[in-house]
């Protein structure tokens, strides 16, 4: 029995309110009565930032654990597996495989679940100021599936890596160009009711967007600020180190899988990096993508929300220093960094590509 046509197209809308690195949103959904390929698009990779496809990978979870939700809010099983695609990213993680990363079959049938669709298109993350709920996060570890475990960063030294990290990573020109490809100053910006950063999520004055937006009219005006921007974070790099940081007033927290758990040390390194301490297979990072939805939605369920920081990951340095500070072990693995905790002012959420 089909599943039915309205159900499943339903399903891939809601599923698109998954997060992703600036917003990039980088599957591509192709039907076939009641399965899915799920592809990377070509145009909404980060090559320069997300060099080792963690990030992407992380995403193309998120999708499928939404995914997962939605359907089973419509009468539906959805069973997701990883495609070869996986292989070819591993291989090469700068080049969008021709291949699916994921196959979804849908079926009629009751799926466990517990998180409702609302909550998917009520997700979101909020970069104003937090105030920590360390209570909500005790909890949200609770639910933590084996092999993966939130770990909090002291707030001082938080605001320190992220400082440093952003700086950092984007004084690389080739990064800040690319940065500056999905950062979308004004309404004018085709892009504003699409993807990428806009200025009022990243909560930037009106003013600044407003001035930011004319270098972003052209192709060549991106660049040029984009070079701008990497010359500015180069001089913060250098100063950062110098000055007081102030400590975040959220929980900061790592989402980190131990690969000697999930039986996958050894394994070819993701994505051929080489920053990496342990050595996880592609396969484990989108898992992973699965759980940090999941760890989302249920912090979300508690009045919790975040501000992502996979800058800190990023950046070989505030890396090492992240491992070194949580006394990780050698197969602990930090996959993703973020500020968490109860919002003080509401944030507009990002735009997506469906219209939600």
């Amino acid at each position: 029995m089909s599943a039915g046509t309205d159900a499943i197209d339903d399903a891939v809308r809601i599923a698109a309110r998954a997060p992703s690195a600036h917003n990039t949103q980088p599957w591509s959904v192709h039907r076939d009565g009641d399965t899915l390929t799920v592809h990377v698009d070509p145009d909404r990779m980060l090559p320069a930032g997300d060099d080792t496809a963690r990030d992407l990978l992380l995403a193309f979870g998120a999708w499928a654990e939404a995914f997962t939700i939605a359907a089973a809010g419509r009468g539906l099983v959805a069973v997701v597996e990883s495609a070869e695609g996986i292989g070819r990213l591993q291989a090469d993680p700068m080049t969008a495989p021709t291949e699916p990363l994921l196959v979804v079959r849908c079926r009629l049938g009751a799926a466990d679940t517990v998180f409702h669709d609302a909550e998917i298109l009520a997700r979101g993350v909020n970069r104003g100021p937090l105030r920590a709920a360390p209570d909500a996060v005790r909890r949200a570890r609770q639910d933590l599936p084996p092999g993966y475990e939130l770990r909090a960063i002291p707030p001082h030294r938080f605001s320190a890596l992220v400082a440093a990290a952003g700086a950092r990573s984007q004084s690389d020109p080739t990064i800040a160009r690319e940065t500056m490809r999905w950062l979308r100053f004004t309404t004018a910006d085709p892009g504003w009711t699409r993807d990428g950063l806009r200025a009022d999520t990243l909560l930037l004055p009106g003013a600044l967007a407003r001035v930011l937006g004319l270098f972003t009219r052209t192709s060549h005006g991106r660049d040029r600020l984009g070079e701008v921007f990497s010359v500015a974070n180069r001089v913060l790099a250098t100063v950062t180190p110098m000055l007081p940081t102030r400590a975040t007033t959220g929980l900061p927290l790592v989402l980190i899988a131990d690969g000697s758990s999930v039986n996958v040390v050894g394994a070819d390194a993701v994505a051929g990096s080489t920053q990496w301490p342990a050595r996880l297979p592609a396969d484990a990072v989108l898992n992973a993508g699965r759980v940090l939805m999941g760890t989302w939605l249920a912090l979300q369920r508690r009045g919790v929300v975040v501000s992502p920081h996979s800058e800190v990951l990023d950046d070989p340095r505030s890396a090492a220093r992240l491992r070194r500070g949580l006394r990780l072990r050698v197969a602990e693995v930090p996959l993703a960094v973020f500020d968490s905790g109860t919002p003080v002012r509401v944030v507009p959420r990002s735009a997506r590509l469906t219209g939600e």
